[in-house]
């Protein structure tokens, strides 16, 4: 059996990735978006027909899967392949992202994770 190499994460700060039917829900300048991928510094969001102003400050809410909700002020980042990248984001705390890496371990397990898409 071939032994996989060992690939080396190089990111400063935890993301966490939603699988699909767990999606955040974010409200950008009065339009909603779906929340593919969270970290405290940054996120990413579905493009949608309305767009987001390229690399304008932002603000807007995230409202976490137990319905809590986060204020936060960012940055209209780069188009990725996935999404739109909002960062220099403030507001999301270390916190609501492990209180919902544990509810999604707890419903899915923590493989289910690794296959966020």
């Amino acid at each position: 059996m071939e032994k996989r190499p060992h690939i080396l994460n190089r990111r400063r700060v935890f993301r966490l990735r939603l699988p699909l039917d767990c999606r955040l829900k974010a409200t950008i300048g009065g339009q909603p978006f779906q929340v593919i991928e969270v970290s405290e510094f940054s996120f990413v969001v579905t493009q949608n027909d309305v767009g987001l102003a390229d690399h304008g400050a932002c603000s807007g809410t995230i409202v976490w899967n137990d319905n809590r909700s986060s204020e936060f002020t960012g940055a209209v980042g780069r188009v990725a392949s996935h999404g739109r990248v909002i960062w220099n984001v403030e507001g999301i705390l270390m916190s609501d992202i492990v209180s919902e890496q544990r509810r999604l371990v707890t419903r899915y397990g923590v493989g289910a994770l690794r296959k966020a898409s």
